[in-house]
C-alpha cells in the first residue's frame, strides 16, 4: 500500500509533495511570547533544515533558517556562511541580507555589514526592518 502525502504539504508542478519544502514547514521552531525560540524546537528545526539540505544543498530557505537558528543561539560567526549560501542560492532573499548584516555587526565587522544593509533596503524599501537597516548606515 502506498502512503498518502500529508495534506497541506507543498507540491511540485506535477502534484508530488516537495519533501524539502515539507521538511522546512515541519522544522519551523516556535517562539515564546517574548520572541525567543524554545531550545527543543530549535534543535528539532535544525535537524529538519539539515535534512532538507541533504536533499537539496542549494535550498535557500533551509540555509537561511539554519543560519537564523545559529544566530539566535548566539553564534553569529557560524551563521555568516549559511546566510551567504542562502544569498548565493537566491540573490533576492532580502531577509538573508538583513540577518547577514546583523551577524557581521555582532562579530564587530560593521564595514562588512554595510553593503548587506544596503542590499536589504534596495530589495525591501518599505520592508519590516528597513528603518532598522537604515539606522545602521
Amino acid at each position: 500500500m502506498q502512503r498518502q502525502a500529508r495534506p497541506g504539504l507543498p507540491r511540485s508542478p506535477d502534484g508530488r509533495p516537495l519533501l524539502e519544502d515539507g521538511l522546512l514547514h515541519l522544522g519551523r521552531p516556535t517562539a515564546d511570547r517574548h520572541g525567543r525560540f524554545r531550545r527543543q524546537d530549535a534543535d528539532t528545526a535544525e535537524k529538519f533544515y539539515r535534512k532538507a539540505l541533504e536533499i537539496d544543498a542549494r535550498q535557500p530557505e533551509a540555509q537561511y533558517n539554519l543560519g537564523y537558528v545559529t544566530l539566535e543561539r548566539g553564534d553569529p560567526e557560524g551563521s555568516i556562511p549559511l546566510f551567504l549560501r542562502a544569498i548565493q542560492s537566491d540573490p533576492k532573499f532580502a531577509d538573508a541580507y538583513f540577518n547577514l548584516a546583523m551577524a557581521y555587526e555582532q562579530v564587530g565587522e560593521s564595514t562588512k555589514a554595510r553593503p548587506y544593509w544596503k542590499n536589504y533596503i534596495q530589495l525591501e524599501p518599505t520592508g519590516t526592518w528597513t528603518e532598522i537597516a537604515k539606522r545602521h548606515l
